[in-house]
This record gives structure tokens, sequence and C-alpha cells, in this order.
């Protein structure tokens, strides 16, 4: 199943698009984009703007923050099942670009969470890094945690990516450039999902100084196949 395309996908979670600090950006449609190459684009431009989230009691509230980002969040859950992803990250400092599974009918900050990709730009040594992680929870407070982070010679914005999700009843496994670099036994965790989860992809930008001009990030390829 071919996961680029504007009818897949809402822009904001439930509980806002306004993500709480470190996040210095709010979420919003106008910085996404499906061009006709057949690529999901989700660029950062530097506007003030305003976002919205839940609080604690379930109480709307607004937010002024310096950066607007783009954010698909699927409409359909995906369970057990193989993803892949290729995609070309942003390189400034600042840029919070990710992948991620989570079951967003939920509360806000209900685990079990998958981040197939995840990369933090806070300095220059950290375009060297990308993070495979899972948090099992029961909180982001008392999380349970597996996790890698890849290191590569040259900063990982300097080439195409691909990266594949293999999720079944018995572990996740993280494949990058065809080799097996994490797996997560479901019998080591507590609460190992095993209901479909919604596909969330987003830029973003964190509080670590970042440049006013953040290149997109640039999904090439997007695919599921159910087990």
């Amino acid at each position: 199943m071919n996961l680029i395309g504007n009818k897949l996908y809402n822009y904001a979670l439930p509980w806002g698009n306004s993500p709480a600090s470190p996040y210095v950006c709010n979420f919003s449609e106008d910085q996404v984009c499906f061009n006709a190459h057949n690529q999901l684009c989700l660029n950062t431009k530097k506007i003030g703007n305003w976002g919205w989230y839940m609080d604690d009691l379930w109480v709307g509230l607004w937010r002024l923050r310096p950066y607007e980002c783009g954010m698909v969040v699927s409409k359909e859950k995906f369970g057990f099942g193989m993803f892949e992803f290729e995609f070309t990250l942003p390189k400034e400092r600042g840029s919070w670009p990710a992948i991620w599974l989570l079951d967003i009918d939920k509360k806000v900050n209900i685990l079990p969470e998958i981040d197939i990709m995840e990369q933090f730009v806070k300095n220059c040594w950290w375009k060297h890094k990308l993070s495979l992680n899972y948090q099992d929870g029961p909180s982001y407070e008392n999380n349970r945690t597996r996790g890698k982070t890849l290191w590569g010679l040259f900063p990982w914005h300097r080439k195409p990516i691909n990266i594949k999700l293999l999720w079944n009843k018995d572990y996740l496994q993280w494949i990058f450039d065809g080799g097996v670099e994490l797996t997560v036994d479901a019998k080591e965790m507590n609460n190992f999902p095993v209901s479909p989860m919604n596909l969330i992809i987003n830029s973003g930008v964190g509080d670590w100084k970042p440049k006013d001009n953040i290149s997109p990030f640039i999904i090439t390829k997007a695919e599921y196949t159910k087990l």
C-alpha cells in the first residue's frame, strides 16, 4: 500500500497542533505538500503563528510559536506488517523530523509509541545521529524504552535513507540499509502493541538555537504491507 497521498491524512493530533517544549513550532497544513513526483514534503517556515493544545484537564489553550512545520496523521490505523520509508533529511541546526506510530484514540501522552526514525539536530555533531526507539510506557515519566543510535561518518542529510520496520506479534525489528539494527522482543515488554496504530510523519523544530531557514523533510517512498 502506497502511503503517500493527501486523502490518507489529517494535519493535527486530537489534542492539538502545538506540541510541548522543547518544540518551538506549531504544525500547519500549509507546510504539507504532496508533489507531482509522488513525494511528501514537510516544510518548516519561520513565521509567528498560534497553535492550540489540550492541557491535563482537557481544556483547550493557545500558544504562540516562532516556527510553523508540517505534520500528517493517518486517518487509517495500521497493524502488524512491514513499513518502508525512503527520505531526505533537513540539514540545519534545530530540525526535528520524525516518523512514528501511536494510537491517537488514547489521550495525550499514552504509550506505547514506536519511533521508526527520529533526528534531533541539537548541534553539528547531531547531524551524524539517527534515533530508532520504542517507548513501552506506561507514561513518559515512568517509561521503559529500547533504542539504538545510528552514527554516520558523514551527516545523514547528504544521502537518501531507507528504513524498514517489521512489526508482528513477537517482535519489532528495524532494518536500516538492508541490515537489522534493532529488535524489541514482545516478551520483554509490558505493553507491547498488538492493536493497530496511526502513522505520524512530521518536520519539527526544537529549542536548540535553530536556524531561520530550515530545508524540508522529503519522503520519497512510504509503503505498508500487511501481514
